[in-house]
């Protein structure tokens, strides 16, 4: 039971508590293969029942300082607030993902934002460190 994201509602009586159902099912994937998750903001139909059933507590999860303590209520331990314009920087086999936080609003209302709060979008980065063998004759493109 969630409330509609694309409803518009009345804001003294709140949106419209209703069951949604998900646009499709999850493909099925290796959780301990993720190195962290990142929440926007952990309304429902942004972080449902589901995921945080199946995510590990100690998983690294990367979301506002608005929505740090929801997930710390929930029982989930290792959360990094990202603000706006901060990056964090995760190393991988071949090189590294630098992740941007950036703003991403749910109104252009204000008083509609005070009560949602704000939510994070994300810019990655990919660098990858590539080694080759003997190259002749290899033109290399300069930026």
């Amino acid at each position: 039971m969630r409330p509609n994201p694309n409803e518009m509602f009345d804001l003294v009586k709140g949106p419209n508590i209703k069951p949604q159902p998900r646009f499709g099912a999850l493909p099925a994937f290796d959780l301990r293969a993720i190195t962290a998750t990142l929440i926007s903001h952990s309304h429902p139909d942004h972080f449902d029942a589901a995921a945080e059933a199946k995510i590990a507590s100690d998983m690294a999860m990367i979301t506002t300082e608005h929505d740090k303590q929801t997930l710390v209520k929930k029982g989930f331990s290792n959360i990094i607030a990202l603000p706006w314009g901060e990056q964090m920087v995760f190393p991988t086999k071949s090189g590294q993902i630098t992740i941007t936080a950036v703003p991403a609003e749910h109104s252009e209302n204000a008083e509609i934002l005070k009560i949602l709060g704000p939510g994070n979008g994300y810019f990655f980065e990919f660098v990858a460190v590539i080694i080759a063998g003997p190259c002749t004759g290899l033109a290399i493109p300069s930026r």
